[in-house]
């Protein structure tokens, strides 16, 4: 009998400890606010209609929360460059309309056990941009949400292009890419030019994890940080092939990139052009990507200090 109440009583404690260990662990990995997944992203854009408007970049932001947070992002306010206006909306949007059936959930979360991963829809629009710019790189947000809450953060980096590229040097042939992130480009050369070298301003970030050779008519490729001085007479065809993976166990892969580097060349004026090379990074699809876990989302907060 005596041995039966010591065995109920270590019992007991022991379930005391277990639970006091998961109200704790619970606790500690509550979010103070949420966390928006770093992007390293390049856009284009071109100007269409008789005013030569830009065309609106539509995008998607995503962040972590925690699971009972109800807010919701109902604007954003790129703070590097005010005259670009955003619209910000957490609802589903298909078809070119918002999903605002109040009978339905109008919102498609995510959900990893104490975590929430959620998906912002924007759009931009920068006709308040001068109309000749180069670049403009959007890294400071300020996030407002629908009970009025702010939420300062740094996105990383948010690069857009005014068109203005090589491409009257190239016809292009043939082009195309695949789901581990492979992809090729084949052009013809219209007048002879001599390659300098391929860059982008997120190369530093990537560059472990970004493969890209380039190659002359049936010649073995060359890496792309020994190209320069490759050079290309007029209807010479130039291959590219460029690879962008990260691994599976890598935080890096939580963040999101669409690359767009230039492979910067001269004529024989000694004029220097580029040309961006295309289909490198996830861009949109990432939501339904499988990586997604409660214990991956762990290390990906850890990663960025945020528990």
């Amino acid at each position: 009998m005596e041995k039966n109440k010591r065995i109920l009583k270590y019992g007991l404690i022991f379930i005391v400890l277990l639970l006091a260990i998961n109200v704790g662990f619970s606790l500690s990995i509550i979010l103070r606010e949420p966390v928006f997944l770093k992007v390293y992203n390049e856009e284009y854009i071109h100007q269409i209609g008789e005013k030569g408007d830009f065309e609106d970049i539509d995008y998607y932001l995503y962040y972590i929360t925690n699971v009972n947070d109800t807010r919701r992002v109902s604007h954003i306010t790129f703070d590097d460059v005010p005259e670009i206006t955003a619209s910000a909306n957490e609802a589903v949007f298909s078809n070119g309309i918002f999903n605002f059936n109040h009978n339905a959930n109008p919102y498609k979360d995510k959900i990893y056990g104490r975590y929430a991963l959620r998906r912002v829809y924007i759009r931009l629009n920068l006709n308040n941009l001068n109309k000749d710019f180069d670049s403009v790189e959007l890294n400071d947000i300020s996030i407002e949400f629908n009970n009025g809450d702010i939420l300062e953060q740094d996105l990383g980096r948010f690069i857009i292009y005014n068109e203005n590229d090589g491409r009257d040097y190239f016809k292009g042939l043939v082009s195309g890419s695949s789901s581990d992130g492979t992809s090729n480009t084949s052009l013809e050369v219209k007048e002879d030019i001599e390659l300098i070298k391929i860059d982008t301003p997120i190369l530093e970030k990537v560059e472990d994890y970004l493969e890209i050779s380039v190659g002359r008519n049936n010649s073995h490729g060359v890496q792309y940080n020994e190209i320069e001085g490759m050079t290309y007479k007029a209807g010479d065809k130039l291959y590219i092939e460029s690879k962008f993976y990260i691994p599976e166990r890598n935080m890096d892969r939580y963040n999101s990139y669409h690359l767009l580097p230039r492979l910067y060349f001269k004529d024989r004026d000694g004029k220097i052009s580029s040309y961006m090379i295309y289909n490198l990074g996830d861009y949109s699809g990432r939501y339904n990507r499988y990586y997604y876990s409660f214990t991956g989302l762990l290390k990906y907060l850890r990663s960025r200090g945020q528990i």
